[in-house]
């Protein structure tokens, strides 16, 4: 008779002591999407423009684990979290140029260190300066 009071009671205290898991992670089959989808509700231009997304920023607006997410991005995308944040960044980035944002503007927007930092980045992933991107497109409309 003990063993059955003790297997109640503890089976009673269980919900107290494990944290609920989320009941269904909102992930589509394309992570991609998704992960944009996050990034572009962190990075919006009207929104809190000084904040740089975190791995469990990202995490939570999906409702997975922060390591789930990570796991997710390296073996369907290979790629790492901060690789996913800068590329989607930078992209973003052409957008805001394109808008009639300067570099500036889009360094604030984006969370960059400084608009130095970000026409390095820029030049890094693009093989184009902001301002030589700025003035391709400006011949080509």
């Amino acid at each position: 008779m003990e063993d059955r009071e003790l297997f109640l009671r503890i089976r009673n205290l269980h919900p107290f002591f494990l944290p609920e898991l989320p009941t269904s992670p909102t992930l589509t089959k394309n992570l991609k999407i998704d992960i944009k989808v996050a990034f572009e509700n962190v990075y919006s231009v009207n929104g809190n423009n000084s904040h740089k997304a975190t791995l469990q920023d990202i995490a939570t607006l999906l409702n997975i684990s922060p390591r789930s997410l990570q796991r997710k991005l390296t073996s369907e995308l290979g790629v790492t979290f901060t690789q996913s944040r800068l590329s989607f960044r930078l992209e973003r980035s052409k957008e805001l140029l394109q808008q009639g944002y300067n570099s500036s503007d889009v360094a604030t927007i984006l969370a960059f260190a400084s608009p130095s930092h970000f026409s390095s980045c820029f030049k890094k992933y693009f093989d184009v300066t902001p301002s030589a991107f700025l003035n391709s497109n400006e011949l080509n409309q």
